[in-house]
């Protein structure tokens, strides 16, 4: 009976493991998806300056609303 607590919570705690890997890796590749971005719309050429600035400030303005909307909902 004791060794199939022990697998239980091995098997709980190796789930647990995965969510935090899973939340980070996530967190971590939004933001590099977030930073491509505006390096791809700073450096292209063909966009004029003010429409690169309203891009930026439409990204960061939609990105703040999610994390802060997350961060509130937890």
């Amino acid at each position: 009976m004791v060794s199939n607590d022990i697998i239980l919570h091995l098997k709980q705690s190796q789930q647990e493991l995965f969510f935090y890997w899973f939340a980070f890796s996530y967190q971590y590749m939004k933001f590099f998806f977030i930073y491509l971005l505006m390096y791809c719309i700073l450096n292209a050429n063909r966009i004029k300056f003010y429409q690169k600035a309203i891009c930026l400030f439409l990204l960061t303005a939609i990105f703040g609303f999610q994390e802060s909307y997350f961060l509130s909902y937890y």
